[in-house]
């Protein structure tokens, strides 16, 4: 607020307060910022990859699929937008664009490409194919090797696929990783079922 009083020109400011009130959240105030924020700076993808943020929220996929084009056209192979016009797409039921757009974030990402990969993964889960999603989360380990969520997924897809083996190193693993793990003794006795 102080930075506003100082220059309330700064669409830059906006944006921030905006994520701010995403967060919380607060909808209707975000939207007002990223308003303001599109008069001051038209060109900033980040308002419109904001936007659809909110909208997808709100369940507004149609808005929100616009917003994250609109992000993308400003600026081309934008990982953040590509991931949250995925999280559309999937909404929206469109699957193999969803896919395809994680896949070009996965691509193109400058900062932790294995945040995608988890997304693609665990869109690969939701939609029962799990070889592609295992091949997901074998190379989060390789990018990030104490990622729990990959460890438990992985654990579940061998559970599921009755590779006792390859379920108990991945248990091993994740008492190594997170020994204070809720699953453990749950997996444990899946594990020994098999």
């Amino acid at each position: 607020s102080k930075a506003l009083d100082l220059d309330p020109s700064n669409g830059d400011i906006y944006v921030r307060r905006a994520r701010v009130a995403i967060k919380i959240p607060r909808y209707s105030d975000a939207m007002k910022d990223l308003d303001l924020a599109l008069r001051f700076d038209p060109s900033n993808q980040r308002i419109d990859l904001y936007k659809a943020k909110v909208y997808l929220n709100l369940g507004k996929f149609d808005a929100a699929l616009n917003s994250a084009t609109l992000a993308l056209e400003k600026k081309p192979r934008y990982a953040e937008a590509l991931s949250t016009r995925a999280t559309v797409f999937e909404k929206l039921d469109r699957v193999d664009q969803a896919i395809a757009d994680l896949t070009e974030a996965i691509g193109v990402a400058s900062y932790r490409p294995e945040r995608f990969y988890e997304e693609r993964a665990e869109l690969y889960s939701r939609l029962n194919r799990f070889q592609e999603a295992k091949a997901d989360f074998i190379e989060i380990l390789s990018l990030d090797p104490s990622n729990t969520n990959a460890i438990e997924h992985l654990i579940e897809i061998y559970i599921r696929e009755k590779d006792q083996e390859a379920a108990k190193d991945m248990l091993d693993k994740l008492i190594t990783v997170n020994p204070s793990n809720s699953g453990i003794q749950d997996w444990q006795e899946k594990i020994q079922n098999l």
